[in-house]
C-alpha cells in the first residue's frame, strides 16, 4: 500500500500514534526506540530529540517524577543523594540548550548580510576594498558569500525530513538572501567612486585623441576655471 505522506512509495511501517502507513523516507524514527512516526506526530523535546508518542509520554512522566522529587527534597531539606541518577539525567537533558534549526540559522545569516548591504548605502566608502592607487574590489561582490550560505542552510531545512514541520519558514531566509543579492548589485552599479573613475578614464581617452593645439586650448580653459 502507498505511503500516507508522499503517496508515491510503498509503505514499510506505520505511525506509532495515528497508525498511518509510512515509507522508509517519510517515516521519522524515534531516537530512543526506533519506532517510526509521521512528520505530524513525531514529538520533539527541548533538547532537539525526536521521540514517538510512547517514549515521549514516558519521558514526560519521568520529568514529572523528577519535579515532584525535587519539590519534596526542597520541602524536607533532603540531601542531593536522594535523587536517582536516572532522574538527574532527565533533568540535565531537559535543561540543555536547544540547537537552532536550519531556518533560524538561514534567517540570522541573511539578516546580517542585508544589514551589511544597507550600511553600504549609508556609508558609500564601504563599497570598495582598495588594492592600490587606482584599483579596488567592490565589497558587495565579496559579501555575496553571506546570502549564498543562508540559501544553503534554508535548502537543508527544506529537503531534510526531520525539519519537515518548519519547512515553510525556510523561505523567509531565502527571501532575505535574494533581497540582499539584488541590493548588492544596485550598490555596485550606483557606487559614486566608480562613476567618477569612469568619467576620468573617459576624459583621458578624449585627451589622447586631441592634437597639440587642442590639448593646449583645453588646458588653458581648465586653468581659467580656477582663476
Amino acid at each position: 500500500m502507498e505511503c500516507l505522506v508522499c503517496q508515491i512509495r510503498s509503505s514499510v511501517g506505520f505511525c506509532a500514534e495515528c497508525q498511518g502507513l509510512l515509507c522508509e523516507t517519510c517515516g521519522v524514527p524515534c531516537e530512543q526506540c526506533g519506532s517510526p512516526s509521521c512528520p505530524t506526530h513525531i514529538h520533539e523535546t527541548r533538547s532537539g530529540r525526536k521521540l514517538c508518542i510512547k517514549c515521549y509520554e514516558d519521558r514526560q512522566a519521568k520529568r514529572a517524577q523528577a519535579k515532584a522529587a525535587a519539590e519534596r527534597a526542597h520541602d524536607d531539606e533532603a540531601v542531593p543523594a536522594q535523587v536517582t541518577p536516572e532522574v538527574a539525567e532527565v533533568a540535565l537533558v531537559g535543561s540543555a540548550r536547544k540547537m537552532p534549526q536550519p531556518w533560524q540559522v538561514s534567517l540570522y545569516i541573511a539578516s546580517a548580510g542585508l544589514l551589511a548591504v544597507l550600511l553600504m548605502f549609508v556609508f558609500p566608502s564601504f563599497r570598495r576594498i582598495p588594492l592600490g592607487p587606482t584599483s579596488y574590489i567592490p565589497t558587495p561582490y565579496v559579501m555575496l558569500l553571506i546570502p549564498l550560505i543562508a540559501v544553503v542552510w534554508a535548502t537543508v531545512g527544506i529537503i531534510r525530513v526531520e525539519f519537515f514541520r518548519d519547512r515553510s519558514k525556510c523561505f523567509i531566509g531565502i527571501g532575505l538572501a535574494v533581497l540582499t543579492l539584488i541590493l548588492s548589485v544596485v550598490a555596485v552599479r550606483t557606487d559614486p567612486a566608480a562613476a567618477a573613475q569612469a568619467q576620468v578614464k573617459s576624459m583621458e581617452e578624449v585627451r589622447k585623441q586631441m592634437t597639440p593645439d587642442q590639448l593646449k586650448d583645453w588646458r588653458e580653459r581648465t586653468l581659467k576655471r580656477y582663476e
